[in-house]
């Protein structure tokens, strides 16, 4: 049996990220993990926001806790799926303490070792407040009690004691559990690096170096976590415990400095597991190949079956499922989850209402599906349709008549077939509409030569020729009163000495031919992005960036020694412990550094 915590970073964007994008549920992502149990932190979503594809997966039981202050957020969150095939929990809750749970829920189906007020020094309603943020997910796996946690971060000094009371709470409640006989497994981000070979910037400075462990448990939260873990301390870190040694074994990089290619980071995620249970653990380790958050998944694997000396061959599957037969021909049907499982949330296991109930009649019967279009081989005797056949295609009906009384009648009839007007067509690109984009890149056209004045002489003898000849005979109505109507009209007057209106053509706005190679060199200077300036340290090209913090720079892009960083980079601090392996402090506005020219190096960046 394989148990992973992970701290996702928001389950909704997990999608997103490869190789999980070519999921399309998130049962198939936990199937990739390969987990029987799968622990996530910070799931960054509320109960309005949690469908069906998380609550209520086939093969997996799901368990939630959520932000519950006012205004509800989308931040913060633990979760706890469960394989059905691998076990179904006895009992599970949301919190550390005891003040989210039903109240209507009976003693036996408690896990038990809540802390009590005068244990941890605070208030019914302080205990209460360190639950309502989502941070504690627990479920009793029959074998041990296994509890989830996202702990407080460090961001000032009101959430430093908000911090200090949370693990206050959860080293009571661990306690109590054991007092009680049970076992218990702590997995989950813990916030806290337990000693200075877990952060990758101990080693720089003296006082929080391997050999001065003093002086880096002096902050209250490491003190509590290095006690909580150490030799006279109830839990063990089993990944530690195997790996004693082993530098670099983080688990957490800032996403905002890209510190993950040079595993410049900190080891915040921990399975800690009761003494006792250390004859199950097969292995345990990180996994930093695994992406899609800022930190890496972290495992514990179990043994199948081992002997007890009292006990002889202990199996695990019937350990974590007391009471539950597996049959010979396979898994039976696994019994049905704790009553807080997603699955009987009222939203999803039908005692809650759709919005789409209420715009129904009552009793009121599905419409029928609409019957299915007519062939075009089926003959109608309906007057004025056209009839169609497999033999001979009726012939078109005569156009429509254009006159306004015809198309008044042909409307204004109720059941009557419209009159069709054909559809317009399409309009004609009229020359020189639009030009091209060479037409800036030349001299503009010389204009025409101006007319000649016409002479009265040659108007009059056009006008008189005109006047005596005969219109043609017509053939029809509307061409004799066309010609009557022309004929009326005044002719164009004409000379032969003047000089025709040349035809507009839109091959004078084209550049000469020659001119086309420069006009390209143009737009492509133009359009080309701008070289890459080197940064000081190491002459190399640097990598453009975009602020994304809101603020008066939100989207100005600006550019960063393109090298990741690592432990003693240079980040405007003292030279002294500065690593020139890493990233140099090389900075630019992109708004600063101008485009060359055709051919010209990229100019480096003047030193002031």
């Amino acid at each position: 049996m394989k148990i992973i915590t992970w701290n996702v970073n928001g389950i909704k964007t997990l999608l997103q990220y490869h190789p999980w994008n070519v999921h399309k549920t998130y049962e198939a992502i936990l199937d990739e993990l390969g987990a029987d149990i799968t622990c996530v932190q910070e799931t960054k979503i509320t109960r309005a926001q949690t469908d069906t594809l998380l609550a209520c997966m086939p093969a997996y039981d799901s368990f939630f806790s959520f932000y519950r202050r006012t205004p509800p957020k989308g931040i913060h969150g633990t979760a706890i799926f469960t394989k059905r095939s691998s076990l179904v929990p006895l009992r599970a809750e949301e919190g550390i303490g005891a003040s989210l749970l039903p109240v209507d829920v009976q003693p036996a189906d408690r896990i038990g070792g809540y802390p009590q007020s005068s244990e941890v020094d605070l208030t019914p309603a302080e205990m209460k407040d360190l639950d309502t943020e989502g941070r504690t997910t627990v479920v009793d796996c029959g074998l041990f009690v296994l509890i989830n946690l996202y702990c407080p971060n460090t961001t000032n000094e009101d959430r430093l004691v908000f911090k200090n009371n949370f693990n206050a709470m959860v080293d009571r409640r661990v306690r109590s559990l054991i007092k009680a006989g049970r076992q218990v497994i702590v997995v989950g981000d813990l916030n806290i690096s337990v000693s200075p070979l877990d952060s990758a910037e101990s080693g720089l400075r003296p006082k929080d170096s391997e050999g001065n462990l003093e002086s880096w448990i002096a902050h209250p939260p490491r003190r509590w976590l290095h006690d909580f873990v150490g030799p006279d301390g109830p839990m063990i870190d089993i990944t530690r415990r195997l790996h004693p040694t082993r530098k670099k074994m983080f688990t957490c990089w800032e996403t905002k400095i890209d510190a993950r290619p040079s595993n410049y980071g900190t080891r915040l995620d921990y399975i800690l597991i009761t003494p006792s249970l250390l004859p199950w653990i097969r292995d345990a380790d990180i996994l930093p190949s695994i992406m899609g958050s800022d930190h890496c998944p972290v495992f514990v694997d179990f043994y199948d079956s081992i002997t007890l000396p009292d006990r002889g061959e202990v199996d695990l599957w019937s350990e974590m499922n007391p009471g539950r037969i597996r049959g010979d021909g396979g898994e039976q049907q696994p019994p049905p989850p704790p009553a807080s499982a997603a699955r009987f949330y009222d939203e999803f296991s039908g005692r809650q209402k759709k919005i789409s109930n209420f715009f129904g009649k009552k009793g009121e019967a599905p419409l029928p599906p609409p019957p299915p279009p007519p062939k075009p081989t089926t003959k109608t005797t309906k007057r004025d349709e056209p009839v169609a056949s497999d033999s001979k295609l009726a012939p078109p009906p005569p156009p429509p008549s254009t006159t306004t009384s015809t198309v008044k009648k042909s409307t204004s009839v109720k059941g009557k077939e419209k009159a069709v007007v054909p559809p317009l067509p399409p309009p004609v690109p009229v020359p020189g509409e639009q030009q091209s984009i060479s037409s800036f890149f030349k001299p503009p056209p010389k204009p025409a030569a101006p007319l000649k004045k016409k002479k009265k002489k040659s108007s009059t003898t056009t006008s008189s020729s005109t006047s005596t000849s005969k219109p043609e005979p017509s053939a029809s109505a509307p061409q004799a009163s066309t010609s009557t109507l022309s004929s009326s009209l005044p002719p164009p007057t004409t000379t032969q000495d003047d000089d025709p209106q040349p035809p507009f053509d839109p091959r004078d706005f084209l550049a000469p031919s020659g001119s086309a190679p420069e006009a390209a060199a143009a737009w492509s200077t133009l359009f080309t992005p701008k070289a890459l300036p080197k940064c000081d340290g190491h002459d190399e090209p640097s990598k453009l960036w975009t602020v994304n913090k809101p603020g008066i720079n939100k989207g100005r892009r600006f550019y960063l020694c393109s090298r990741p960083v690592g432990p003693g980079y240079d980040k405007g601090q003292a030279k002294l412990h500065v690593n020139k392996e890493w990233r140099c402090n090389f900075f630019e506005w992109e708004t600063n550094v101008r485009r060359p020219a055709s051919g010209e190096p990229p100019a480096k960046k003047q030193k002031t």
